[in-house]
Parts: structure tokens; sequence; C-alpha cells
């Protein structure tokens, strides 16, 4: 899938401040040389639904600020998404916010397979090799994974400037939504 001279699977931003982890699974728009264009226009490519728009530059700018390290995919997320399960049809969608994507159309699992352990297995590796290394110098650190979100999606608006997303681990979003309420 990859060829020698394109760029790995994802970039690193090494910083010294492992209590932090800064991940952006959507920082690029680039498709790999041997997928053509996935059949849809520059344009297209360009637009939301091939990435999230500015947060590789927000990230960046946050890992600056915080001297944390972070891990940014390399590739679009209609080549695979990497925050999603690869054996889940959105993994790489046929059609993306009502564009088909021409070259994700009657994809085999094998093809699939491919895009995953090309690129997700190692992005994600990355992320689970720094979040071992920090847990084994005895800091659990806070993963910030960044995003950006269009304003109207599949025809529905979304009114929201900022959102927080978290499971378990209130360190960081309960002080926030108390900050922005």
């Amino acid at each position: 899938l990859l060829q020698p001279d394109e760029p790995a699977p994802f970039r690193t931003i090494e910083n010294s401040d492992i209590r932090w982890l800064i991940v952006c699974d959507h920082a690029s728009n680039r498709i790999p040389l041997s997928l053509g264009t996935l059949g849809i226009s520059e344009e297209a490519r360009a637009d939301h639904i091939a990435w999230d728009i500015g947060a590789a530059k927000a990230a960046e700018r946050l890992a600056e600020r915080l001297c944390a390290p972070a891990v940014l995919a390399n590739y679009s997320r209609l080549v695979i998404d990497c925050n999603r399960y690869p054996d889940m049809p959105e993994a790489a969608p046929q059609i993306a916010d009502g564009i088909v994507v021409a070259g994700n159309a009657e994809l085999s699992q094998e093809d699939l397979a491919r895009r995953a352990a090309e690129i997700a297995h190692p992005y994600h590796l990355e992320i689970a090799r720094r979040i071992d290394y920090a847990l084994d110098a005895g800091t659990r650190p806070l993963l910030l994974s960044i995003h950006s979100c269009t304003a109207v999606m599949d025809g529905a608006y979304r009114p929201w400037h900022i959102g927080l997303a978290w499971e378990r681990d209130e360190r960081l979003t309960r002080p926030l939504v108390a900050a922005l309420e």
C-alpha cells in the first residue's frame, strides 16, 4: 500500500512532559499513491470528509504549549479511519457526507486489512508504546485526542463550538467543563 518514498503512517512531536499525550486521528488528507484519488475530487479531498480541518495545527500548538509529546496520523480517514475499529463499515466509508468515495466501493476484506495493517495499527501501536513508557516511568498520562467538526454533517446542523468527550478519567474534563460554564 505505502511506497518506500511515502511518509510513515504517523508523525510525532517529541516533547518531554509525559504527563500528557496528544493524538490526532484525522490530521491529514493524504492518500497513498497506490490508491490514486480514491475517486474523489481535489476539492472533496481538501474538505472535512477527508480530515479534521485545523486539528493538526491545534494539536501541534497544544503540544508546544504543554511541552507534550504528540502522535498525528499521516493519512486520510477516507483511506482508513484511525478513530474507528478497522472492521466497522465507517473505517473506509463508501459515502462521506453525501460524496461517493469510489475507491472504497467493493473494498475487499483483504484490502481493508492491508490498510489497517500499514496505517491504523502502526499509529495505534505508537500511541500504546508512549502510554506504556509513561506508565513505566510512574506517570498516568492524560490523553488528549484532537478533532474538529464541521457546522453541518449529513444535512444535520451541529451548533457546538467546542466539545469534550471522556469515559472514566475526569482529571481534565471536569475542570474544563467548569471553566467553560
